[in-house]
């Protein structure tokens, strides 16, 4: 899929979400790779919706089915969705509160009882740190107010616990999703020693320049298979190189893992 299509499908998702919520829709914003850059068959389409208030459950199902119906027009990894209310985004605490969540990790379960899906999916989320402060930086809005209106600063903690958090089972998850990992590794390495906040795409480069030589291969050879759209490193790396480069970034980011 390309970014333009993600758009159009995203703008689509945006009307549906403007019908459904009507009043109580602040905003819908865009983050992630389709702003960030870097955006190929491997992303997926990641949005915050901002409301007032948290939507009733007839409203939740209606948001739910209209992802489930438009499934098969997003690319594979599909839709990633949080809705949070405008209280929590302005005032942000951690991990932050969402009043609904959807990605394709739970596809299965929406579909297979929407009424509990919608019930239940609620809670905290300290990913949500890192949505934020990526969605003021950088995100787009699609309706509402521009996103520095609507996301105030994360705390630097707070965004640094987020990342954090993304990382703890890296040595074992190199092995079977090594591009994501491994340019992960990097933008969250980026973000504790240098207060960046970057892309996947961006993490890379950042780490061709600042980790040793000797994972330099590693890193090109996921930057490369990450801009080609494949989201697994060629077999010319080994798994033990891979688990190396791991590990080493786990003990180089020990100072910032509480």
């Amino acid at each position: 899929m390309t970014l333009s299509s993600a758009r159009r499908l995203a703008r689509k998702v945006a009307a549906g979400y403007h019908v459904i919520l009507g009043q109580n829709l602040v905003g819908f914003y865009l983050h992630g790779s389709m702003t960030l850059g870097g955006f190929n068959d491997g992303s997926d389409i990641d949005f915050l919706v901002v409301t007032n208030a948290g939507p009733p459950q007839d409203q939740k199902e209606r948001m739910i089915r209209l992802l489930l119906d438009l499934d098969g027009q997003a690319p594979e990894k599909g839709f990633e969705m949080s809705a949070v209310t405008l209280n929590d985004t302005r005032n942000p605490v951690y991990p932050p509160p969402f009043s609904l969540h959807f990605s394709n990790t739970h596809k299965d379960r929406a579909a297979a009882d929407i009424v509990g899906y919608c019930r239940d999916m609620n809670g905290r989320d300290p990913d949500l740190a890192a949505h934020f402060t990526v969605a003021r930086l950088f995100g787009e809005a699609l309706i509402g107010p521009p996103p520095k209106a609507v996301f105030a600063p994360v705390p630097r903690r707070d965004y640094i616990a987020a990342v954090i958090s993304d990382i703890s089972g890296a040595p074992e998850d190199i092995i079977n999703n090594p591009v994501y990992v491994v340019l992960n590794l990097c933008r969250v390495t980026a973000a504790c020693e240098q207060d960046l906040v970057l892309s996947k795409k961006d993490g890379g480069r950042w780490g061709l320049v600042n980790f040793p030589d000797k994972y330099r291969p590693l890193i090109q050879n996921a930057l490369d298979f990450y801009l080609n759209g494949s989201r697994y490193v060629s077999s010319r790396i080994s798994e033990a190189a891979r688990r190396d480069f791991a590990e080493y970034s786990i003990k180089r980011l020990g100072p910032y893992i509480t």
